[in-house]
């Protein structure tokens, strides 16, 4: 049985420290809050001081949701983030090739990555994504090599036709959240997450409202290469 704890979930330690934290794709359909889980994620790197650069196809309508008890929009923490609006895969392939022209960041984070796959003419879906994702590897590499720091990660949102995006994801040993409404109760919605290799998961649930995300249970399962066996830690929120 797995043994539960009543406590304060942080939504950067689940995520982040049960994986490699390296490379990150979110694969949930629009209306899972994808847009403000990614910025919510943006906010807790720069509160680490860590600078973000936060690639979409167009500014917001509306701010996104944050996640209930973690960092917010404030001044001090919206300094290192910096948002790049890029409509077309070609802009994108643009900043990737002179990114080292720029002040390098910490963080890479792209919202909807399909929205520039479906723009790799000539290719194939298949062959696109994997074209794309080794283009965006390269300049991670790239900025880890040439920063002063030699880290940056790489956060993504695919939406409901993410499958080329699970072999490319094999392929390239990154890490894959998929995230499912619950066919119960409307508004909650369940994240599992598999490290690579599939030594750890996270499942984490959570509840989307209009004044924010709130985080339920996190658990993790970890297999011990010794042993084979399984281990496993709940979380619960204890919301104030």
């Amino acid at each position: 049985m797995p043994k539960v704890r009543r406590t304060k979930v942080s939504y950067k330690y689940s995520i982040e420290e049960k994986t490699s934290r390296q490379k990150l794709i979110m694969d949930m359909n629009n209306s899972g809050g994808k847009t403000s889980m990614l910025f919510q994620a943006a906010l807790s790197y720069s509160a680490e001081d860590l600078h973000v650069m936060f690639i979409c196809s167009k500014p917001w309508v509306r701010m996104p949701l944050c996640v209930h008890g973690m960092p917010r929009p404030d001044s001090s923490i919206l300094r290192l983030l910096k948002f790049q609006y890029m409509d077309t895969v070609g802009e994108l392939l643009d900043c990737c090739a002179s990114l080292h022209m720029k002040t390098l960041p910490d963080v890479i984070i792209i919202d909807d990555l399909n929205y520039y796959i479906s723009q790799m003419k000539g290719h194939g879906v298949e062959k696109g994504t994997a074209k794309l994702c080794a283009i965006l590897l390269d300049t991670v590499a790239h900025v880890k090599k040439a920063s002063d720091n030699h880290q940056c990660h790489l956060l993504m949102s695919a939406g409901d036709n993410a499958k080329f995006l699970h072999a490319a994801c094999r392929h390239f040993h990154m890490n894959i959240v998929c995230i499912q409404e619950s066919e119960i109760h409307t508004g909650i919605y369940t994240m599992n997450l598999h490290s690579w290799p599939r030594e750890t998961s996270v499942n984490l649930q959570y509840q989307l409202k209009d004044s924010g995300i709130f985080l339920d249970t996190v658990m993790f399962h970890k297999q011990t290469v010794s042993d084979g066996m399984d281990r496993s830690d709940t979380l619960r929120d204890n919301p104030d």
